[in-house]
């Protein structure tokens, strides 16, 4: 669509309008969106205000191609009819998106919300408006919008050619859960270190604990966070773990006595996410203040910081193939960064917020899930669109791929544990027990074997029947 077409659209109006209908049209609508119509309610007050900024941008546009006068008229007639409520969705999602691109989410908002008025079953305006109300802080606004933007994509799935049905077989009987690990608090965060044989979980109190994870038995507590830790991370080589919390902190532990090398203050505000370069040569760190740092391990420096992130940077992922990680965000945007120079050398775009991001043992693919209740897979050797895995019904939270790299994990805020196989974007089995959000998920090195932490205080072991 040009621009006069989108102004024309804007006062409700076709291309041929004369001169008459656009100035009855520009003020009617002027009357309708005026700002002091609604001095009780400062929201709505500043929508009116991108809305009555837009409707004069029309009109004063479309008075200088000299399709309207410029000077005023008698007062039409009352046999003149202009329509100043489109019946399109399409022309108040048009709106919407010129809206986002001048920074007016509150008006997108309310152009989004018109659009979905007229047509209940747009997915892509429920999609976007959610993006919208999460991006502004309205978690519940958004949460509805992702789930019911998530049930239209079910639908369109249902509606597609089917395929014939499998076995009968529940393939969901053939993972078996294992009694659970128990701590005196939630668990936000999980890692396998390399041989498979020790388990880190952070804890909301600011500890980590490590247990046997054959066992379950805890081996060591590593102590001196003062909130969350939100991440942790196994080097390579398993002699290190790093701790990522919140109070803005990354700990560096040696794993052989149980004891700390060095504390970082890394970001003044609430980490995020933080991970190990594929060679432990590097680590690195997101925040809340929407940065990313990229930081030496040995000894312990900053290299880069790196801004342009529009929103918090809430996943990190490394690549195990190549020198790059991958980092998102409370953004569609995802960015593919190399570790020397913190260059960006791919971007993908998202259909939301991310909250989580991994990569595939053999880096060909590449996984995101968050706040829309859909996964998305790219195979990165391919110039194509990504594989959406639809099936939770609320926010994705962490991500697991297997070590065949023919699996995917999933887990969220339903409480549930999905697997997916990754040639057919089809969910083969789905893993119930917890019950709070699932906070991490890692198979062992030999993928019979599936870890699941959850805010429930539990970590629970999945074992894969032959």
């Amino acid at each position: 669509m040009n621009r006069g077409e989108l102004y024309y659209r804007v006062l409700g109006l076709p291309p041929d309008a004369t001169a008459a209908q656009v100035k009855q049209a520009y003020r009617c609508l002027a009357k309708q969106w005026h700002p002091d119509r609604f001095s009780t309610d400062p929201g709505q007050q500043q929508t009116a205000a991108s809305r009555f900024q837009e409707i004069n941008a029309a009109y004063e546009w479309i008075k200088a191609q000299g399709n309207a006068p410029p000077t005023p008229e008698p007062a039409p007639t009352r046999s003149t009819k202009v329509s100043s409520q489109p019946i399109d969705p399409n022309f108040y999602y048009d709106l919407a998106m010129a809206a986002i691109q001048k920074g007016e989410d509150e008006g997108a908002i309310a152009h989004l919300t018109q659009a979905i008025h007229l047509n209940p079953d747009d997915q892509r305006a429920y999609q976007c408006r959610a993006f919208l109300n999460e991006k502004l802080g309205f978690q519940n606004r958004a949460m509805a919008d992702f789930r019911r933007a998530a049930e239209l994509k079910a639908a369109q799935a249902d509606q597609a050619p089917s395929e014939p049905s499998p076995p009968s077989t529940n393939p969901s009987l053939l993972w078996q859960a294992r009694p659970p690990f128990t701590t005196p608090e939630p668990i936000m965060a999980l890692a396998l270190d390399p041989t498979g044989q020790a388990l880190a979980g952070g804890l909301s109190g600011g500890e980590v604990w490590v247990w046997n994870a054959a066992t379950g038995s805890r081996e060591q507590t590593l102590r001196g966070h003062r909130r969350d830790v939100v991440q942790v991370a196994w080097h390579p080589q398993g002699e290190i773990l790093a701790s990522f919390s919140s109070d803005g902190t990354v700990k560096l532990w040696q794993m052989t006595k149980g004891e700390l090398l060095t504390t970082i203050q890394a970001h003044e505000q609430p980490l995020l996410s933080g991970t190990f370069s594929q060679d432990g040569a590097y680590f690195v760190t997101g925040s809340r203040d929407r940065t990313v740092k990229i930081w030496q391990t040995q000894p312990p420096r900053l290299l880069k910081t790196l801004k342009g992130y529009g929103a918090d940077v809430s996943a990190i992922a490394p690549c195990a193939t190549a020198a790059l990680f991958a980092s998102g965000g409370l953004e569609p945007h995802i960015r593919l960064r190399d570790y020397a120079h913190g260059k960006i050398k791919r971007s993908i775009k998202s259909n939301g917020g991310v909250l989580n991001l991994e990569f595939s043992r053999n880096g060909q693919y590449l996984a995101a899930g968050g706040y829309n209740t859909i996964a998305q897979v790219w195979n990165l050797a391919r110039d194509q669109p990504p594989l959406t895995l639809v099936g939770h019904s609320l926010r994705i939270t962490t991500l697991a791929f297997s070590p065949d790299n023919l699996h995917l994990a999933t887990g969220g805020w339903d409480k549930t544990i999905m697997i997916w196989n990754i040639a057919t974007g089809k969910a083969i089995a789905t893993l119930t027990g917890h019950h709070d959000t699932i906070s991490g998920l890692v198979f062992n090195p030999q993928g019979d074997q599936l870890y699941s932490s959850s805010w429930d205080r539990t970590i629970r072991c999945w074992q894969r029947q032959s």
